[in-house]
């Protein structure tokens, strides 16, 4: 117990700066020393210049999202079209390979202080109203997810840093992966939905009633609440629909 304090404050110091890295986007630095270095070698790359894409594309049924770093938004609209605004040295790469859409930074990205004000970055992809896809992955390294209004069979995503939000999605399966960052489930339709979180609040908001689903919720540190009782560390009940949540450091809400 004589180490518990000590590790919990060095938890809260890394999660400040955490936060203030994630949300204030720059105004830090460690002697004047930027963090981000695109690249491998010097920070030269910062002086690249901002620039924006937009294209649409056809014949995909399965979509594949990988980024190193910055914001991306996976939103519903008439057709399937990719957008980026940011730095030129985190453009991502596109294409499009047996009906699958790969977007992917290739850039590698090394941090060294806290200094984000110059590396901008939002990747958005609208996706056709009517299609339903095969599969959907986003893997996401640094920077927030917002998904709004698509329609897959199976839902995955992956991310080191960053919050996630999920609202009126239908998916048959989702299942979610996140190191640092908080989880936001909102009006969605699934079977099953699987989400863990090390450190980060899971917010889920089911459609229809909370008596319909199947539970299993589990926290390390934290609370678990359902419809507003607060139920302890851990809740399970039997239901027809499937939802399995586990935390290691923060709460559960579920209504």
């Amino acid at each position: 117990m004589k180490y518990f304090m000590p590790v919990l404050g060095l938890v809260t110091i890394i999660c400040i700066i955490t936060g203030t890295y994630m949300h204030v986007g720059g105004g830090l630095s460690f002697f004047d020393k930027p963090i981000i270095s695109l690249g491998s070698g010097s920070d030269k790359s910062s002086e690249g210049k901002d620039i924006s894409f937009s294209e649409n594309y056809e014949n995909v049924d399965k979509l594949d999202i990988n980024m190193a770093f910055g914001d991306v938004t996976i939103i519903e609209g008439s057709d399937l079209n990719v957008n980026f605004e940011g730095h030129s040295d985190l453009t991502p790469e596109v294409k499009v390979e047996d009906g699958k859409l790969y977007i992917k930074q290739t850039k590698k990205i090394k941090v060294k202080g806290i200094d984000l004000s110059k590396y901008k970055s939002q990747l958005t992809v609208t996706v056709p109203s009517s299609d339903k896809f095969e599969r959907v992955e986003a893997d996401l390294d640094m920077g927030n997810l917002k998904i709004s209004g698509l329609t897959c069979k199976k839902l995955e995503v992956d991310m080191s840093m960053g919050d996630l939000d999920v609202i009126e999605a239908t998916a048959d399966s989702i299942d979610i992966d996140n190191d640092m960052g908080g989880c936001e489930i909102r009006n969605c339709k699934f079977d099953k939905l699987e989400a863990n979180c090390d450190m980060g609040d899971i917010q889920v908001k089911v459609d229809g009633d909370v008596d319909d689903y199947a539970i299993t919720a589990k926290c390390d540190l934290g609370r678990v609440s359902i419809d507003g009782d607060e139920k302890g560390d851990s809740y399970s009940v039997n239901g027809d629909r499937k939802i399995t949540l586990k935390v290691a450091m923060g709460n559960i809400d579920i209504n």
